[in-house]
């Protein structure tokens, strides 16, 4: 997915990504991966409402406020056969390819939130962490793969 923000100095903490909701699983109802406009990656696990975990790690590399990032998350569930038993889910952030590294990153394990291979959907979303939204970044060329196989 293509990202663009504009830099606005806001210290409301503004968090934007991907949404999953995950049907049928007693542990996990939502995940939102993405970033925060104050440079960090994070991941939230959400169910029936309530926060259950969340993890953060600060960028590696300097973003360009107001140039278009890319935003690439890969979810497994236990069913993937590269993967058999184990789920996770990774972002990755970056300019360009990517080829000059990233961004930023996040690889967060999921394999103890039980059977995630039911229906799931995929959405865009912006949420304010301390106040109200002040900052609206724009996303497109959403495009998402189902049982995609990499050449590694």
């Amino acid at each position: 997915m293509a990202f663009k923000l504009k830099n606005r100095n806001s210290t409301a903490k503004e968090f934007y990504g991907l949404k999953i909701a995950i049907q049928d699983n007693p542990q996990v109802e939502k995940i939102f991966i993405g970033i925060t406009n104050n440079l960090i990656s994070r991941v939230e696990i959400w169910n029936h409402g309530q926060l259950v975990t969340s993890e953060e790690l600060g960028f590696m590399n300097k973003m360009t406020w107001g140039n278009t990032q890319t935003m690439s998350v890969d979810f497994y569930d236990q069913t993937n056969e590269k993967y058999t038993g184990k789920s996770k889910i990774s972002m990755r952030f970056y300019d360009g390819t990517g080829f000059g590294g990233d961004i930023g990153t996040l690889n967060f394990d999921l394999t103890a939130y039980g059977d995630l291979s039911s229906h799931k959907s995929v959405d865009v979303f912006t949420r304010a962490l301390d106040s109200n939204i002040s900052n609206q970044p724009e996303f497109s060329d959403l495009r998402i793969w189902k049982n995609y196989n990499s050449f590694d």
